[in-house]
C-alpha cells in the first residue's frame, strides 16, 4: 500500500520506471509529482522502491555473535546426593570406586580437613592416604576421580584460618573465601576432563533439607552456616558450570587436578594460588 510522501517509482509509455513522490492516494490511483509536475496515475504504473541491500562487508554484525570461546563440548554436570548405608553400594565411596559405572563419569566430592585439603591444592597430583567416612575416597584424588571439599572443621564462615601459598609463604583467608576456592577448583575440574559429568557427594538424611552436605566424624564440629553456604554451592555447581563453559570466564590462576590420562594433551600447567 502507497503512503502519501513516500518515494517510489512510476512506468511511463516507454516502460521505463522513473522517481516520484506520492502527494494523493485515491481509490484506484494515487497523485504523484516527477520533476516538477503533478500527475495522476493508476497503481498499475506504479511500484514500491526497493531497500538498498548493504555489502555484507558494510553490513551491521549481528547481536548474537559470541565473543568469547567456549571451553570444552557442550554438557551438562549432575551433582547427585548420596546416603550411606552398611551394605548398599550407592552412598559407600569405597564401594562405588570399584565400579566402572560410577568411576568412569563420576567425580567424588569428599569432606576434606582444612591441612590435608591445602596440601591438595599445592600438590595436586602428590598422593594422600584415606580419610575416615567419605575421606576413604582421598587417595583417588591424585588419579582425578575424587576432589576434597574443606570443612575445616570451621565453625563459622567468619573464621579466619592460615592459607599455604605454595611458595613457602602462608596468608590469611576466611572459611567462606576457603570454600569459594575450593569450588572454583570443582568446576576447572570438570571443565577440563570431560568425561567428569556426575558429582556424587555425601548428604544427611536427617537433616531438615534431605541434600544437606553430610558430616560424619565432624558432626558438631562444623558451623550450621557453614554447612549451609556449602550445601548452597553444591545445588548451584550446574549451573555456575554452564556459565564458565559458555563464557570462558574462569579463574586462570586455579591450579586443576591431574587431567585424567585419557586426554593427556589438556595438562594444565598454572601458577600456584
Amino acid at each position: 500500500m502507497l503512503s502519501i510522501n513516500e518515494i517510489c517509482l512510476a512506468r511511463d509509455d516507454s516502460g521505463k520506471y522513473r522517481e516520484c513522490k506520492i502527494i494523493a492516494v485515491n481509490k484506484r490511483s494515487a497523485r504523484v509529482v516527477i520533476d516538477g509536475l503533478k500527475m495522476t496515475l493508476p497503481f498499475c504504473s506504479l511500484q514500491k522502491k526497493k531497500k538498498p541491500v548493504k555489502h555484507p562487508r558494510f553490513a551491521k554484525q549481528a547481536d548474537n555473535k559470541l565473543l568469547t570461546k567456549r571451553l570444552g563440548r557442550h554438557r551438562k554436570i549432575s551433582v547427585v546426593p548420596t546416603y550411606f548405608s552398611v551394605g548398599r553400594i550407592l552412598g559407600d565411596f569405597g564401594q562405588m570406586i570399584r565400579s566402572p559405572s560410577y568411576k568412569d563419569d563420576g567425580l567424588f566430592l569428599f569432606n576434606d580437613n582444612h591441612m590435608q585439603w591445602n596440601f591438595a591444592i599445592n600438590q595436586p597430583m602428590t598422593h594422600q592416604d584415606s580419610g575416615g567416612g567419605n575421606a576413604c575416597i582421598r587417595p583417588y584424588e591424585s588419579k582425578g576421580h575424587a576432589i576434597g571439599i574443606p570443612t575445616g572443621p570451621y565453625t563459622s564462615l567468619q573464621e579466619v584460618w592460615d592459607f599455604d601459598m605454595g611458595d613457602g609463604g602462608y596468608t590469611k583467608k576466611s572459611a567462606k573465601q576457603i570454600i569459594d576456592i575450593a569450588f572454583d577448583r570443582i568446576v576447572t575440574h570438570c571443565i577440563y576432563n570431560p568425561d567428569k559429568t556426575t558429582l556424587f557427594y555425601s548428604a544427611d538424611f536427617t537433616h531438615s533439607d534431605p541434600e544437606s552436605i553430610g558430616l560424619g566424624i565432624f558432626a558438631n564440629r562444623v558451623g550450621s552456616d557453614v554447612v549451609a553456604y556449602i550445601t548452597h554451592k553444591l545445588k548451584e555447581l550446574p549451573e555456575v558450570f554452564r556459565r564458565v563453559r559458555v563464557s570462558g570466564d574462569m579463574h586462570r590462576d586455579l591450579v586443576p587436578l591431574q587431567v585424567l590420562p585419557e586426554d593427556p594433551l589438556l595438562v594444565i600447567h598454572s601458577p600456584s594460588l
